[in-house]
């Protein structure tokens, strides 16, 4: 793999050592096409900026922590909050996120701050009822609403403070995971790929749970009279599907997984495999299958409907599998049938030549 790109892409898009060579890898090389990918993704990821005063009790405090959407934890908290001090809250908005994220860590570094009231800040922000709270108000497909933040946050810091008289102005702003990393690159990029990585004590989420940066719709093909139902499907079988999105980034991953021009990709079927299956409180069906590192395709039916049997391209040819087979399935009945059919003929015989 070419290092040189890998290293442009880590610094044009955010993503990390290992997710870039395997972008890389997928698209056969094509910086343009990886970078075309992650610049795909949903932002799902909120920026909250927050300067506050209590001003009964002359407390003036900053902070600023993301969301993320999709696995529903507050990351990246920092504050700093001082009594009688308004250099706490002189950090200026018009700044970018990072920037104004950097200038509160080194104001912690050389200032005495009230560590307490920040920790207790940061526990309550964390805590269950705060991101069930951002989960119901935050969500990449509306708007945000500012004032229903402000006023939510405002009541915590009237518990922080304990001041009634308390006056926040709050910035809310849109990212993703790779522009949040942006530039952020690891010293180590020509690291050997085949060097173990130390097992983190606590429980990591399934791959396909956090890592899905893309998700296009798909389809599959129906066969009602010998396919195989959904519900029967396990994690891991390969399924065929059709790629239904008609977007240039459709088209294009399409294209890279049939190794043809894109342009021409339209409605092809591809194998693919099968990540996960649920099954809705509608009585629905929703599927998910991997197409290459972070690119997913999603499907969804009202009913548990079949599938045709899925087969890579090397075995089509082959013979149906034994279990698929009717006179395999049946051989005791058509043996019993065929048994019925020689006693009556030979019961035949017999009356016959009495």
């Amino acid at each position: 793999m070419d290092d040189q790109k890998l290293l442009l892409l880590q610094k044009e898009t955010g993503c990390d050592l290992s997710f870039g060579k395997m972008i890389l890898k997928f698209t056969g090389g094509d910086l343009d096409g990886a970078v075309r990918i992650i610049r795909s993704v949903e932002k799902n990821i909120f920026i909250v900026r927050g300067k506050f005063v209590a001003q009964v009790e002359r407390i003036y405090g900053t902070f600023i922590f993301m969301f993320d959407c999709k696995n529903r934890t507050v990351d990246r908290f920092n504050s700093v909050i001082k009594k009688e001090d308004k250099s706490a809250i002189e950090f200026d908005f018009d700044k970018s996120w990072n920037a104004y994220l950097t200038d509160i860590a080194n104001y912690s570094h050389r200032n005495v701050t009230e560590v307490e009231m920040q920790n207790r800040l940061s526990n309550t922000v964390r805590s269950g009822k705060v991101l069930q709270f951002l989960d119901s108000k935050l969500s990449p497909k509306r708007d945000v609403d500012e004032k229903v933040l402000n006023v939510y946050f405002k009541d915590i810091l009237l518990n922080i403070t304990g001041d009634l008289n308390v006056v926040l102005k709050l910035k809310v702003e849109r990212s993703d995971a790779f522009e949040i990393n942006k530039g952020m690159v690891k010293e180590n990029i020509f690291e050997d790929e085949d060097e173990p990585v130390k097992e983190e004590k606590k429980e990591r989420k399934p791959e396909h749970e956090k890592n899905q940066i893309i998700v296009l719709k798909v389809d599959f093909e129906l066969d009602p009279l010998e396919g195989v139902r959904l519900s029967e499907l396990n994690i891991g079988d390969t399924v065929n599907v059709r790629m239904i999105e008609d977007s240039q980034l459709a088209l294009y991953i399409s294209g890279l997984l049939k190794g043809i021009d894109s342009e021409n990709s339209t409605g092809n079927i591809f194998p693919s495999e099968l990540k996960e299956i649920k099954v809705l409180d509608d009585g629905g069906i929703s599927i998910l299958v991997q197409f290459g590192p972070g690119i997913y395709g999603k499907a969804y039916y009202g009913e548990d409907v079949k599938i045709k049997p899925a087969y890579s391209y090397e075995e089509e040819a082959k013979p149906r599998r034994i279990k698929d087979n009717f006179f395999i399935k049946n051989i005791w009945i058509i043996a019993g049938i065929f048994i019925c059919i020689i006693i009556i003929v030979i019961l035949l015989l017999i009356t016959s030549n009495l």
